[in-house]
């Protein structure tokens, strides 16, 4: 059998693998709202839409403007993880205070205009690691999250970010104007009606501070 075929074969199992799990997972969870249900999605089928990355990665040519692209998403990836690391200590604390979904990325994000590249890039390569070893393993994205070492990471991006803000004294009219944004942007009148854009900005803000202390 050729390279191509066994690639399209493996690509055929992921694919019937991820779509039975989405379809199983949305009669599971029919509670929760469209916004809910993607984010744990985007969770629980993450490692099978790594395997194709894998499987595209090794079927296409080096140079191509898909490679390049696939480049481009691992780059935002590795973003993505460094600020949700960040945030998993406190995550679901926020949550329970109701501050909305749509926020919680601008706190993650934040960790990237504080830290400094050379911090993202050392992060990265950790969190990179520990993710390699979780899975080999059979641990799944939150179980890596919450095993010690990926605590142990949690709370150095926490550190460093908390001496970051002491230097930032733009960081506050920052992240209010971030959250501002993101707010508006959410909002769907017809269902959310009329919302308080800057009592739910400050709220949230000092929900995020309060927990850094």
């Amino acid at each position: 059998m050729s390279k191509s075929s066994t690639t399209y074969a493996e690509f055929e199992q992921i694919r019937d693998s991820l779509l039975k799990k989405i379809v199983k997972y949305c009669r599971d969870n029919i509670d929760l709202n469209d916004e809910m249900l993607l984010q744990d999605l985007v969770k629980e089928t993450r490692q099978q839409f790594d395997k194709l990355e894998v499987l595209y990665k090794g079927s296409v040519p080096e140079g191509s403007s898909v490679k390049k692209r696939l480049k481009r998403k691992d780059r935002l990836l590795r973003k993505e993880h460094v600020g949700r690391y960040f945030l998993r200590l406190m995550e679901h604390q926020l949550r329970e205070a109701g501050i909305p979904q749509s926020l919680i990325p601008v706190f993650a994000n934040s960790i990237h205009y504080l830290a400094g590249e050379e911090n993202i890039g050392m992060w990265t390569d950790k969190i990179n690691r520990l993710m390699d070893y979780g899975g080999k393993k059979g641990a799944d994205y939150d179980a890596i999250l919450d095993s010690k070492p990926g605590k142990m990471i949690s709370q150095e991006i926490m550190s460093v970010y908390k001496k970051e803000i002491e230097k930032s004294p733009g960081f506050a009219k920052k992240m209010k104007n971030n959250l501002d944004e993101a707010l508006v942007k959410a909002i769907n009148p017809d269902v959310d009606g009329d919302v308080d854009i800057e009592a739910a900005v400050e709220k949230a803000y000092n929900e995020f501070v309060k927990r850094l202390s």
